[in-house]
């Protein structure tokens, strides 16, 4: 027992001066003002003796590069990366060319698709609004809805079964509605909703 008790003196007297050794060399290390002389010192401390070296040499291998490139080379080297920025820069814009076309059958774009749901056109071409002729109308059964035929081709049928007194050959009107939908007017006031058929 005695033994062990003088034993563990002897460690703690031997290993006391040893780690306040350490800890003074450590902040020996955190005073220095230059942060790679700081980081060698750290690393004598605390890695092993061939780390160090590799340390030593890499720091000393920059601070020659570092040394060797004249300051004529550097500010040639700024104007070739700015050369190089505003030629990149010069390039004009690949433009994509659309390949929808301007007309469908005489018919601006815009107004071709007029009222269809699936239509991919720009929104600079779209349209809110169509004016055309009644060319022919006929009643759908059994709800007896009607279907009007324009005379640029397009079909409309009426979203539910209403009286109007559109006849043949009288120029409508056809709006989109701010909630969806298309109405109908003809120059009397009568007016149906509508949808796209074709």
């Amino acid at each position: 027992m005695f033994d062990r008790f003088v034993c563990f003196i002897l460690l703690a007297a031997v290993g006391l001066p040893l780690a306040n050794a350490a800890a003074g060399s450590g902040e020996a290390c955190g005073q220095l003002d230059n942060a790679s002389e700081r980081l060698i010192c750290y690393d004598k401390i605390f890695r092993p003796s061939t780390a160090v070296s590799d340390a030593d040499a890499a720091m000393q291998q920059q601070e020659r590069e570092a040394e060797r490139v004249p300051v004529e080379t550097q500010s040639e080297r700024r104007v070739q990366l700015t050369r190089s920025q505003t030629e990149t820069e010069d390039k004009p814009e690949q433009i994509i060319v659309s390949s929808i076309p301007a007309t469908v059958d005489g018919v601006p774009i815009g107004e071709a698709y007029f009222g269809k749901y699936n239509y991919e056109i720009p929104q600079s071409v779209r349209v809110r609004k169509i004016s055309a002729i009644i060319a022919d109308q006929r009643k759908l059964w059994p709800d007896k809805r009607v279907e009007y035929t324009l005379a640029n081709g397009q079909r409309w049928r009426q979203t539910r079964t209403q009286r109007v007194t559109i006849r043949d050959g009288d120029a409508v009107t056809i709006r989109s509605g701010r909630l969806g939908g298309y109405m109908m007017t003809n120059a009397r006031g009568a007016s149906a909703k509508v949808k796209r058929a074709d």
